[in-house]
């Protein structure tokens, strides 16, 4: 095996020669920190000098491994962000921009000063001389990157391009004094370092981070070197200590230690790799390219041929098993291995592949179908087939909505959909049997009214017959008949004492509160029936031809007058008694109460002396206002105004009449007891037990037509 190998190499030997033709050196940029703290002293040397011969010495002895270009950051033109703009002006001292030269490049982005290219060792010491009177040199890290990564030098897809990134301290712009008069950094992400080195690496550019010195930003360098796509190998990420051995950067303390760094990183750049190109451009690819392995015929070697690894070399050969790897060491994997197989339908033979047996030929167990054959091979044919495949029969029902179709046996012996009918449905309310069940509509839903839910039935299409209580004419029962959320409202009636008729409300399913007067023991000398039994002052004196008012019972618009004969009192003559009720804001039936009862119609109310209608969605028609969800309208006598649906006196607050409640005879003072004129005949008022108060009170109930004023 290993014959045919190098045989087979051999035969690549002349497309290895002509590979010269087209070898291009990698290309490195290096990235040199030209901040004031590079004049810092190590040994005797600035670490500016050390680093200039430690840069010579390598182009001296590797110059021709690559070719080199050289940036310096800041950029020594002194030319400001030059496009790359930070959260930290470039030009800034303490936090004001104080503008950028050549000798206070301050925070310039770094400039290439020596081009990328061949044999530049001599251009790159040069432009490595220190300029005098440099002073407000800062260290612009991230910038400085970001501008390597736009760099034309570092863009030639085909071939290797690398950044070489040497610095001293911390990414540090905008110094500025502090109360201690210190110089400090403005504060930065010292994360976009590590960003910067990434996308370096993301567009094929790798950085070689170095730290030089025992000041540097060991965190910052270690994450960047991490991203970098050439970490030091076997190194800890989380190492923080300058002092450490495992970094992933490269770590410089003197001149010593710098020069090796660089020897070493040149090495790396221009060894040759296993990737089928001359990296080191000797006219040759991949030459002397070897490495261990280990196989399952032992440890060996693999040669690195046209960019791929070769087979790994070993003479532990052992006989070929079923396990995926090369047991007898000759190339080839599980090669040649077959056994027997059988399954229920018969024998065969299976091949092991990738360490697994499998492929076995026996006669294949099938799903059963069908086809009058033991499909699986359980020793029954067609088990469970319900008809031959192709067979037709009618399906469905011709029944209401529904219509019947066909079926066809499937080539398994099942019957397939119903084609061509028309299915049962949901019944729905439509005067159809949609389900198909016989019976057209017939099913119930919920129902509701005001004053409940029910159940309906659908019956030739439509809904009826919902069970729900309806609402009922409101009546004294204790119950909300008419289902508005009230109990027995707004109910009242007439009632009847023995001294006349009055108005009793509902409460709570009683009558109540009736307003007629009832009977008491009769009292002399005050012209009333007070015990209701159609004589006044009966069983009273008095003297021959007298007269007095009278009045026989509550209801009297007007009094009449008794006459004395033989010694008594004669019956009441010329009263004037009340009428029936009416809505017109009087009280016609003068018992002291204006428009009570049901003088309207159904939803109405008596209000302003006319009936009013309810409002809709709280508005009325013309002038009516929506006054208790009815709209009134001012129909009030003269006199009165209407206000919240009652009428009540007019402008003077009194209804007009100096005073006095409206409906009172104009004969009587408002209330004093005195007369105003001679048509009640009453006497001054004295004591509460001189009977004269009797006939002063008789006198105020002298009325012709009395009103209520409603407040």
């Amino acid at each position: 095996m290993r014959a045919l190998f190098f045989a087979l190499l051999l035969l690549q030997l002349p497309l290895v020669a002509s590979a010269q033709d087209r070898c291009e050196s990698p290309s490195v940029l290096v990235m040199l920190d030209r901040s004031i703290s590079m004049q810092g002293m190590i040994g005797g040397a600035t670490k500016w000098d050390i680093a200039r011969d430690a840069i010579g010495a390598m182009l001296m002895s590797h110059g021709d491994a690559a070719n080199f270009g050289l940036m310096v950051y800041p950029g020594p033109s002194g030319n400001g962000a030059a496009g790359v703009e930070g959260a930290v002006g470039a030009c800034n001292f303490n936090h004001v921009d104080a503008g950028c030269s050549p000798n206070r490049p301050r925070c310039s982005t770094g400039e290439v000063v020596v081009d990328v290219g061949a044999d530049t060792r001599n251009d790159i010491l040069d432009a490595m001389s220190w300029p005098g009177g440099l002073g407000h040199s800062y260290t612009p890290t991230w910038q400085s990157l970001e501008a390597a990564n736009r760099y034309p030098g570092l863009q030639n897809p085909d071939r290797r391009d690398f950044a070489v990134l040497l610095t001293d301290g911390y990414q540090c712009c905008g110094l500025f004094e502090n109360e201690d008069g210190d110089l400090r950094c403005e504060a930065e992400d010292r994360n976009l370092v590590t960003q910067k080195v990434a996308q370096l690496a993301g567009s094929g550019i790798p950085t070689f981070v170095i730290g030089f010195g025992g000041l540097v930003d060991v965190a910052t360098l270690q994450d960047a070197a991490a991203a970098s796509g050439v970490a030091r190998p076997g190194c800890d990420p989380g190492v923080r200590d300058v002092g450490g051995d495992a970094h992933c950067y490269y770590q410089a303390a003197n001149h010593d230690a710098l020069d090796g760094v660089l020897q070493e990183i040149v090495a790396i750049i221009g060894e040759e790799l296993c990737d089928g190109q001359d990296n080191d451009c000797d006219g040759q690819i991949d030459e002397g390219l070897r490495r261990g392995c280990e196989s399952a015929c032992g440890p060996g070697e693999e040669v690195c041929f046209n960019g791929q690894w070769g087979e790994c070399d070993s003479d532990d050969a052992a006989p070929e098993e079923c396990n995926g790897q090369d047991d007898d060491c000759d190339g080839d994997t599980d090669e040649g291995l077959r056994r027997d197989c059988n399954n229920a339908c018969g024998a065969g033979t299976e091949v092991c592949r990738n360490g697994n047996w499998g492929g076995c030929d026996a006669p294949p167990v099938n799903e059963e179908v069908c086809n009058g054959r033991d499909d699986d091979c359980d020793g029954v044919v067609d088990p469970g087939c319900e008809c031959d495949p192709g067979d037709e029969r009618a399906c469905g029902v011709d029944m209401g909505a529904c219509r019947a179709g066909r079926q066809t046996c499937d080539a398994q012996g099942h019957w397939g959909d119903c084609v061509g009918g028309e299915g049962p449905g949901a019944e729905v309310c439509d005067g159809v049997d949609n389900d198909c069940d016989g019976t057209v509509d017939g099913f119930e839903r919920d129902c509701q009214t005001v004053c409940g839910g029910g159940r309906e039935t659908c019956r030739g299409g439509e809904w009826a017959g919902c069970d729900a209580p309806e609402p009922l004419v409101e009546a004294c029962d204790g119950v909300d008949d008419d289902c508005d959320g009230r109990v027995d409202e707004e109910l009242s009636r007439e009632c009847i004492t023995e001294c006349g008729n009055g108005t009793e409300t509902c409460n709570l399913g009683r009558w109540e509160g009736c307003t007629a007067r009832e009977p008491i023991p009769e009292a002399c000398g005050n012209g009333r029936d007070d015990d209701c039994d159609g004589s006044v002052d009966e069983n009273c004196g008095c003297e021959e031809g007298a007269t007095q008012p009278c009045a026989s019972g509550d209801a009297v618009c007007e009094q009449g007058q008794q006459t004395c004969r033989g010694g008594e009192w004669g019956g009441c003559e010329g009263e004037v008694r009340g009428v029936a009720e009416d809505c017109n804001g009087l009280d016609d039936d003068c018992d002291g109460v204006v428009d009570e009862g049901e003088l309207c119609g159904v939803d109405q109310i008596c209000a302003c002396g006319a009936c009013a209608d309810p409002c809709e969605n709280f508005e009325c028609p013309n002038e009516a206002q929506c006054i208790h969800d009815h709209c009134v309208e001012d129909h009030c006598p003269e006199g009165l105004v209407c206000e919240e649906g009652n009428c009540v006196p007019g402008d003077d607050g009194m209804g007009g009449d100096g005073g006095k409640p409206q409906g009172l005879d104009a004969g009587t003072d408002g209330g004093t007891g005195a007369t105003g004129g001679s048509d009640c005949g009453c006497r001054d008022v004295g004591e509460p037990s001189d009977p004269s108060l009797a006939w002063s009170l008789l006198c105020l109930l002298g009325v012709r037509r009395r009103r209520r004023a409603v407040a």
